[in-house]
């Protein structure tokens, strides 16, 4: 990419135009602002702009990022524009054709087009191939894609069958694009490559292959990510307006010009015209007459006339109902907007009424003791997958123990950076047994390395140290002198590492030519190296805050649940008490009325008896 003109920042969102001082003299006596190199006489002019370029309301026109000052905002372009002239070009024909005519925001389309440049693969392309097996033992080879048989798909990729047919890119030998991956796709749809696999010794000759991107590498390619994407898309595409809200990315005339683009035509919109969200009043029988007033009234002004008496009274009465009635209007108008606003109100509160129902009923269901072979949302457990174990038990149980660190914080220190595909066991297991200075234990080592200098470079104190980093390309080759080195750095790492034997013997030899045992101790060594870098310390304290949050929530929630037990606990011996209050009420009542009757026939007997003996 050819960057052949100088962007100035932005002031916000208006682009940054320095004054220009012409006609002057040379003794003209002003004031100079250093970091915009501006010449004012006026004093005031000259305290503004100083003041505005140490504000922090500049954008960088590059990479858009906003508040900064002058001075971050144009060491921000220079960095920008650097990264911009070494956009690698095997990439600038696939780029254009994917972004020319693509929909969607910047962000969308740039990682759109980054997920399909990393999960494909195109014909002529150099990769490897880890573990392959193919000429009778496990090891890493290098081999050529030949044909594209089927590609994977992807979901919001602009124009891909056109990269497919269109594009046919020859990769130079060593050269290849970004960070690689393999494409999620179903089965019906998995992709397949036809591959020319070269073998380390010449005697063999190459064969080919069909197979899945899978068991393909893409070896890293520095200069490509999505920023830099995005800043080729700000730089050399633009947005244009096909009609409503339709928008889509055009490449400049000369990507169009140069890799046979179809042209994208600008079409005119027609202005929306403007609409009033207010309801205009009827016009009442008071209203038209008093328009045909005003009427005669501006047509007697025009021959220089008056309205007599009698209309300019009845003007002022028409007014004055036409007053009333506006007010009226306004007022029934208010009315109804409050009626509307309190039926939606009520109706919003009925839907969240009825909705906490619901929901209430179903942690009801949920919460109900029950078997757990009953459950509804069983999940049966996977099927264990054997693995074959070459190493011994005690290799074993470190190896997976490693695979497990590496699954756990794997994202936390990018390393698909340099291992695009899940890590295995087995690729673990071939690198600590077998010398292999090229598979995938060497870039894990190498990848642990590069975490560690990055964030220790600056703390060193070792000026001989210091140039040895500085001029030692990290390599395979260099990874061992360099990991010897960076224990010799501090006193503390070198407590940490714990053999002085491992230190000595890693001066004469390579770190792929040691015990297997050996190798696992460099590698746990670096994870608890790791451990301490500000990323996975930042990440670890937020998976605590983040368990602190649901342990409180958990307490808080089993609290409601011990509240709502005891108060229906409460319900029911207030029920119960009243129950039997009530029974109790009604034996005493029953007895009364039963003494009662009793009494009355005993008086009765009484005054028979009375009268016999009268008798």
């Amino acid at each position: 990419v050819t960057v052949s003109h100088w962007i100035m920042p932005k002031n916000g969102r208006t682009p940054f135009e320095p004054v220009v001082n012409t006609g002057l003299s040379d003794k003209a006596k002003g004031w100079l602002v250093e970091s915009t190199g501006e010449f004012f006489t006026d004093y005031k002019e000259f305290v503004d702009r100083a003041i505005l370029c140490t504000k922090k309301v500049w954008t960088c026109s590059v990479s858009n990022k906003s508040g900064l000052n002058f001075r971050e905002a144009e060491l921000m372009e220079e960095e920008a524009l650097e990264k911009l002239r070494h956009f690698p070009p095997e990439f600038e024909q696939p780029v254009s054709v994917l972004v020319h005519g693509g929909c969607g925001a910047v962000e969308t389309v740039a990682h759109s087009v980054t997920e399909a440049l990393t999960s494909l693969y195109y014909a002529g392309e150099i990769v490897d191939l880890p573990n392959c097996n193919f000429y009778g033992k496990a090891q890493t080879l290098r081999g050529k894609v030949t044909k594209v048989i089927k590609a994977p798909t992807f979901k919001f990729v602009p124009n891909l069958d056109k990269v497919l047919k269109r594009v046919d890119l020859t990769y130079p030998d060593g050269a290849a694009p970004a960070v690689a991956g393999t494409a999620a796709v179903s089965e019906e749809d998995a992709a397949s490559y036809e591959v020319t696999v070269y073998p380390r010794s010449t005697v063999i000759p190459a064969k080919s292959f069909t197979v899945s991107p899978t068991v393909l590498r893409r070896r890293r390619k520095d200069g490509f990510n999505k920023d830099v994407l995005k800043m080729f898309m700000r730089d050399n595409a633009e947005r244009i307006q096909l009609g409503g809200h339709l928008h889509v990315w055009s490449m400049s005339q000369e990507w169009v010009t140069r890799f046979q683009l179809p042209s994208i035509e600008r079409k005119a919109v027609a202005p929306k015209s403007p609409k009033s969200g207010k309801a205009a009043m009827p016009i009442t029988e008071a209203g038209k007459e008093l328009a045909k007033i005003i009427k005669l009234r501006e047509k007697l002004k025009g021959k220089k006339e008056k309205l007599k008496p009698e209309a300019q009274e009845r003007m002022s009465e028409l007014q004055g109902i036409v007053k009333k009635e506006t007010k009226a209007w306004k007022k029934m108008m208010l009315e109804k907007k409050w009626t509307r606003m309190k039926a939606e109100t009520a109706k919003r509160h009925a839907e969240k009424a009825e909705l906490e129902k619901v929901e209430k009923a179903k942690h009801a269901l949920w919460v109900r003791p029950r078997e757990d072979l009953s459950l509804d949302d069983l999940v049966e457990l996977p099927m264990p997958v054997p693995i074959t174990v070459k190493a011994p038990v005690d290799i074993f149980e470190n190896v997976a123990a490693l695979c497990e660190w590496i699954h756990v914080y794997g994202n936390i220190i990018d390393l698909k950076r340099q291992i695009p595909h899940p890590l295995t066991y087995d690729e673990l297991e071939v690198g600590v047994i077998w010398p292999d200075a090229s598979g995938t234990l060497s870039d894990v080592l190498l990848h642990f390395l590069v975490v560690l200098f990055e964030e220790t470079e600056q703390t060193f104190t070792n000026w001989g140290m210091i140039f040895a980093f500085e001029h030692t390309p990290l390599d395979s080759f260099s990874a061992s002198e360099l990991l010897r080195l960076y224990v010799l750095a501090d006193e503390l790492t070198q407590k940490n590492f714990d053999s002085e034997e491992l230190l000595e013997k890693l001066k004469t030899e390579s770190f792929y030519t040691l015990e297997p045992d050996e190798k696992l101790h460099v590698l746990w060594f670096l994870t608890s190296e790791l451990q301490k870098t500000d990323a996975v310390e930042t990440a670890m304290a937020e998976v605590h805050d983040e368990t602190l949050a649901l342990a409180a929530e958990w307490r808080e929630e089993g609290t409601k649940t011990r509240a709502d037990k005891r108060e229906r606990r409460t319900k029911l011996n207030e029920e119960r008490i009243q129950i039997r209050k009530d029974t109790t009420n009604k034996k005493s009542k029953a007895k009364v009325v039963g003494g009662k009757d009793a009494s009355g026939d005993d008086g009765e007997g009484d005054q028979n008896d009375d009268d016999d003996d009268d008798d």
